[in-house]
């Protein structure tokens, strides 16, 4: 994966992990995410860094509404950030709306190869509000380099 244009923070050698911290504004919405299993609902964006408000690019999800467990609503999600350096797509099964975790599936053009994972942290009440989204991006994934395991930002030991 070619460097961050923007910089990201994170270590290089040592974890090889970048870490990238946006803040999102949500443009539009549609469906209901407490609807029924089989409905779909969804919203897009763009995508700024947190700390100098400086453009990362576009985002958008989609979500399928599942089964619920006990008590748990459970929902299938398919982000994707679009920058004009190239594209980070993430994937998961939230329980809640206002903090969870995906897994970076893979990206196109500097983040091709892209694996890691995001913490997503609603900001404000509603389903047009702004999320801070930490992504946390393995580096140098065809590197013969056995890598940390990345848990949303925590080293795991293997």
């Amino acid at each position: 994966m070619a460097a961050d244009p923007d910089g990201g923070s994170g270590s290089k050698d040592d974890d090889m992990v970048k870490v990238i911290d946006l803040t999102t504004s949500v443009n539009g919405t549609f469906g209901n995410p407490e609807g029924s299993p089989g409905s779909v609902f969804g919203a897009s964006g763009t995508a700024a860094r947190t700390k100098t408000g400086k453009e990362f690019g576009l985002f958008g999800f989609t979500c399928t509404v599942l089964p619920p467990l006990p008590s748990t609503p459970v929902r299938q999600c398919n982000t994707t950030f679009s920058t004009p350096q190239g594209q980070i797509t993430l994937q998961g099964l939230p329980t809640s709306s206002d903090e969870f975790h995906e897994v970076i599936t893979g990206g196109g053009g500097i983040y091709t190869g892209a694996q890691g994972c995001a913490a997503f942290e609603r900001l404000a009440p509603g389903d047009d509000a702004p999320f801070r989204v930490i992504l946390f991006l393995r580096e140098d994934s065809t590197s013969k380099r056995a890598l940390p395991t990345i848990v949303c930002g925590k080293r795991v030991e293997s």
